[in-house]
């Protein structure tokens, strides 16, 4: 015994062969990294890999195991992505019992706990926000935001009955949701410093969230509606704020490819209305925005997709940004490519684009014959006559020289500003409809060269300016007031395009 003690190990244990431990791989790390298949340094709250990506950092709850040592109900319990943010915003508001302390003006407030009840109850689940900021946020979009957008109000608003249904369940959407609605508020004259503070801070978290879903996109294509909600949200954020930069146009880029891919389910799994919203406010932006930025690849893809996705908006559509002027969006693309053609041909002979008069011609009788719906509202009615004015005036600009029979262009210009100006002024100041004129009033101030047609724009687009509270229109006047003090030869939105340029600024108009 005590030999067997001195000696630690027998000749037996110094042949036998060692025992392998088996190491089990642990699951640790971000939800992130974990998709993306990158090494997390675990640092908590936010970890290196997502804070340099701009990344929400997710991190699972810890599991509650049964007695086998599995998941209950075999769900990954996730930490909600917003839980600082929405800290830090409970600390921005602690001291604001009701949005009343951050408005003096109640006109664009909820003023009952039952009207934000019925407003938000419109096919909508229960709604708990996980803030007095983004509730407020939420209430102003209801009264103010969404009816400042569309022609359409309340109950027959899409932007209300469609949008928030969706919010309500989805956190992505409720980010785009409180960044628009923010953004709007910040430009009311009575907006406080806190607000102005929280508003950029929605906008932020919809980026990283639109990061973060596009790196489960490919695992799980049902989210495009999400997707693509939040992405068309940021380009009205970025029409509110008035955003001197092209991010649009690449918000715009980055939701045609998604949309493309999503309407074809959407025929399928989606209802009518949703579906016709969402291609009516993509067609929206991207058509009025291809006009003022100049020769584009995605231009081109602009008219190709349009073929496509007019074809599900019907011929009789009233919607809250087309109106009734459904017909004479559909033929602006069609003016843009073959005004780009014609451009391309101008480089080696207008002989060659000789072709396209029969087009060209087709073109302007449909854009004459054009008549409003008539169980319209009068507005509504009113705002697709100004774009038909607008529409003859490019036409023509366009294309003067392929008109078979001879024409006074500054006679035609003439008539269709002061038909224009006409509609205009009988149009109130806090209409709807007119919220969806920055482009064709952008048209026909490019051409107006007397100074009552001048004097005309300039007076409603202030007007416009004061009481719809949006960049955009500031900017428009801007320009056009630039272009009215130079002596340039060119009119036009060729002229507008070179305006802004020199300007170093971007008009969104839309």
């Amino acid at each position: 015994m005590e030999s067997a003690l001195a000696e630690p190990f027998s000749s037996r244990d110094m042949n036998a062969s060692p025992v392998k431990v088996k190491h089990r791989r642990k699951r640790v790390g971000c939800l992130c990294c974990r998709l993306r298949k990158k090494k997390c340094d675990e640092v908590k709250p936010t970890c290196e890999g997502c804070e340099r990506n701009f990344l929400i950092c997710t991190w699972p709850l810890p599991n509650k195991k049964s007695g086998n040592g599995s998941n209950r109900d075999g769900v990954e319990r996730i930490t909600c992505p917003d839980a600082q943010t929405a800290s830090q915003c409970d600390a921005i508001f602690s001291t604001i019992a009701e949005p009343t302390t951050i408005l003096e003006d109640r006109s664009h407030a909820i003023t009952s706990p039952a009207e934000t009840r019925a407003l938000l109850s419109v096919r909508s689940p229960p709604v708990i926000f996980v803030s007095p900021a983004l509730q407020m946020l939420c209430e102003f979009y209801l009264r103010k935001t969404a009816n400042t957008i569309s022609i359409l109000h309340d109950e027959v608003n899409p932007f209300i009955t469609h949008i928030m249904p969706m919010a309500a369940s989805d956190d992505l959407i409720m980010q785009g949701v409180a960044a628009l609605s923010g953004a709007h508020l910040c430009k009311q004259s009575d907006a406080s410093a806190d607000v102005k503070t929280l508003a950029p801070t929605h906008e932020i978290l919809v980026i990283r969230g639109l990061k973060f879903g596009l790196t489960r996109y490919r695992k799980n294509p049902e989210n495009a509606l999400s997707l693509i909600v939040a992405i068309l949200f940021l380009c009205l954020t970025e029409t509110v704020k008035g955003e001197t930069n092209s991010n649009t146009l690449h918000h715009l880029k980055a939701a045609r490819a998604l949309i493309l891919q999503w309407i074809t389910i959407a025929a399928v799994k989606h209802d009518t209305g949703l579906r016709t919203l969402i291609t009516e406010l993509y067609l929206y932006l991207a058509i009025l925005l291809s006009v003022p930025l100049g020769r584009d690849p995605y231009h081109q893809l602009v008219y190709e997709d349009s073929k496509l996705l007019f074809s599900y908006l019907p011929r009789d559509h009233t919607g809250p940004l087309f109106g009734c002027a459904r017909d004479l969006f559909e033929l602006i693309p069609q003016i843009f490519q073959l005004a780009n053609e014609k451009q391309a041909a101008h480089d080696t002979s207008h002989s060659q684009f000789r072709s396209k008069e029969a087009a060209i011609a087709s073109l302007l009788q449909e854009i004459l014959v054009w008549k409003p719906t008539k169980d319209v509202h009068d507005d509504t009615s009113r705002g697709g006559k100004i774009y038909q004015q607008a529409l003859i005036i490019l036409h023509y600009t366009s294309f003067a020289i392929f008109v078979r029979a001879p024409v006074d262009i500054l006679r035609v210009i003439d008539e269709a500003l002061s038909i224009a100006g006409n509609e205009l002024n009988h149009i109130p100041l806090d209409s709807p409809i007119l919220t969806t004129l920055t482009w064709p009033l952008a048209v026909l101030g490019s051409c107006a060269t007397r100074p009552e047609h001048q004097d005309l724009l300039r007076q409603r687009i202030t007007g416009m300016c004061q009481t719809l509270r949006m960049t955009c229109f500031e900017q428009l006047l801007q320009v056009l007031e630039t272009l009215w003090a130079s002596s340039r030869h060119q009119n036009g939105m060729a002229a507008f395009e070179v305006v802004m340029k020199e300007m170093n600024l971007v008009v969104l108009t839309v």
